[in-house]
């Protein structure tokens, strides 16, 4: 089945997995997690499902002990797109490493708009775009309007996810 809240165009949704562990000193442990797609044209899938997909997760890890004035936190986005998904994306964190949801991103080639999204709830984006460049990719304030940052992008191949990722503090 698809995952819960997705919807036709994307595919994406929230999704939550917590691992709570201890680990003693100079000890290791591992945490695998099987992210798994249903095949073409399986029950709730249309039939491009796997090849249209996108999906931004948030993975998190929090280090903490008694020597530590405070908990370490570190936040990586990992992006899941179908084999053919041809398009822009990636993440926009704040300077606390925390999605920034509703921003918009823009992309342009040749100072026209090409498309346009906000960001979701992991601060996850993608826009599709057609097989060229460059392309321009401007990350705007939903408050006030302004590009805060750009990225250039100098192609985009047929079958190519091209990943840009936007850090911005408070």
């Amino acid at each position: 089945m698809p995952l819960a809240s997705a919807d036709e165009t994307t595919r994406t949704c929230v999704t939550k997995v917590v691992v709570a562990l201890d680990v003693p000193a100079k000890a290791k442990r591992v945490i695998k997690l099987d992210l798994e797609f249903a095949g073409k044209g399986a029950a709730g899938f249309d039939k491009n499902a796997s090849k249209s997909y996108a999906q931004g997760l948030l993975l998190t890890s929090v280090v903490s002990n008694a020597q530590l004035p405070a908990p370490l936190r570190d936040t990586t986005g990992i992006a899941l797109v179908g084999n053919r998904l041809r398009g822009i994306g990636g993440f926009v964190f704040d300077d606390a490493l925390e999605p920034r949801v509703g921003w918009i991103v823009r992309v342009k080639q040749a100072q026209k708009k090409i498309g346009e999204t906000k960001t979701d709830a992991n601060g996850f984006f993608v826009v599709r775009v057609p097989v060229g460049g460059p392309y321009t990719v401007q990350l705007i304030d939903p408050a006030t309007n302004d590009v805060l940052a750009t990225a250039e992008v100098d192609a985009v191949g047929k079958k190519q996810f091209v990943k840009v990722n936007f850090n911005q503090r408070k």
